[in-house]
């Protein structure tokens, strides 16, 4: 299960928007495979609210190892805007031994700072969370990771030959 999260605040406040759907412009698609370009996930599928500025949606992967675009069209005060993000789906047990995970959030990372930090037009702006707050949190769930892993970069310990005191 895959599951798209996204959040929408105005001038650094969580705020409701009048309604956020999983859609191209075109209205063609809400989710669609990068391998075979099929949509996982119809145009016009609302995504849920699961508090202020905060909104959901959970679909079933097709399939392991797969990647995603998806567009969220999201309206607020008399506009629609559209926004495009990429996603990865989970891996397969065999992928996820062979590779270093990639986190949803690297990919959410580079879309950020791809995309304007803020849009404003007759008088509402949206402001993407910043950059530097991603950053510090995939560091953070990266060496969280890595300490789970039990692996260590470097061991320092004092080596005693033989026979010596």
């Amino acid at each position: 299960m895959s599951t798209i999260r996204r959040t929408f605040k105005l001038d650094g406040v969580l705020t409701d928007m009048t309604s956020v759907e999983l859609s191209n412009e075109a209205a063609t698609v809400g989710v669609k495979r990068d391998d075979t370009d099929a949509s996982v996930v119809a145009a016009g599928t609302a995504m849920a609210r699961a508090s202020t500025g905060v909104y959901t949606y959970t679909f079933t992967d097709p399939a392991d190892d797969l990647t995603y675009t998806y567009w969220i069209e999201v309206t607020y005060g008399g506009e629609t805007y559209w926004i495009e993000y990429s996603l990865t789906g989970p891996t397969s047990a065999a992928a996820a031994a062979a590779a270093v995970p990639a986190t949803v959030l690297s990919d959410t990372i580079k879309t950020t700072a791809e995309n304007p930090a803020e849009v404003e037009q007759d008088g509402t702006r949206v402001k993407a969370q910043a950059v530097q707050d991603q950053i510090a949190a995939d560091r953070y769930l990266k060496s969280t990771a890595a300490a789970e892993r039990g692996a260590t970069g470097l061991r320092f310990m004092k080596l005693v030959p033989p026979g010596s005191a």
